[in-house]
């Protein structure tokens, strides 16, 4: 991952989880409330919590049809999206997570390794 900012008071990891989002483009200094209802995603979302930086790296989806919008793929995603921090989490009754997200930069995605379980973006060194 290439990170366009450098004067930051974050550290970025080299592993980040990625949501990817149909509707939604975020850039850096926007607060965004996320509807999250994909169980990998959510897995990925308690993954940055329980690391302790709260980091997730929000990317936009390519049109898409209708029919193939349940099946994101990496194929699917710009290579450009935003490193943002997790702000706070609400659990929905229904199995869906509300996320509120601040973006902190923009970045490049170098190369996303994608785990059945946990979907997650990898940096090269």
């Amino acid at each position: 991952m290439k990170l366009f900012e450098t004067n930051l008071n974050h550290i970025i990891p080299k592993i980040l989880p990625i949501i990817p989002k149909i509707d939604v483009v975020a850039f850096p200094h926007m607060i965004i409330p996320l509807l999250i209802i994909d169980e990998k995603i959510i897995v990925g979302i308690n993954n940055a919590i329980e690391s302790g930086n709260k980091l997730v790296m929000i990317v936009a989806c390519k049109k898409q049809s209708r029919a193939n919008s349940l099946s994101i793929g990496a194929q699917d995603l710009y290579e450009i999206g935003t490193v943002a921090q997790i702000i706070k989490v609400i659990p929905d009754q229904d199995g869906s997570t509300k996320i509120l997200i601040q973006g902190i930069a923009r970045a490049k995605i170098s190369d996303i390794k994608i785990n059945p379980n946990n979907p997650r973006l990898i940096k090269d060194d």
